[in-house]
């Protein structure tokens, strides 16, 4: 049985390119108050990567492309699917956030604390 979510709600993330420095995008993504970079490579998405694995790197001295430490493995939905499944597919894959496009545009991503507020704010009490 599918989950009715009447409460949808998407995080907008800072896109960013491969070769931007983990500096460079730390200043860019607290400038913007973002916690999640999407890295692009012409209208693709390469990879994601969140502020505070920025923020690790750099304390520890790495300051190199991006494109070197971002996460590969980005996971693309409609965001229409059912909630407890994207859920699932989260949580599996081991993922930041999940990338809504929409017809063949980013639309934004959902993140667990998104999908967890979609559930709860539909929750039958």
């Amino acid at each position: 049985m599918a989950l009715e979510i009447k409460h949808r709600r998407l995080t907008k993330p800072l896109l960013a390119e491969p070769g931007n420095t983990v500096r460079e995008l730390v200043e860019n993504m607290r400038r913007e108050q973002k916690l999640i970079a999407l890295i692009v490579d012409g209208k693709s998405v390469i990879g994601t990567i969140t502020v505070e694995k920025l923020e690790r790197l750099l304390s520890k001295g790495f300051d190199g492309p991006v494109v070197n430490v971002m996460n590969r493995n980005v996971v693309t939905v409609s965001g229409e699917e059912d909630y407890l499944d994207l859920l699932s597919l989260l949580l599996k894959n081991k993922l930041d956030c999940l990338v809504v496009m929409k017809k063949n545009k980013v639309n934004g991503v959902l993140t667990l604390h998104d999908i967890l507020y979609a559930i709860q704010k539909s929750a039958v009490l």
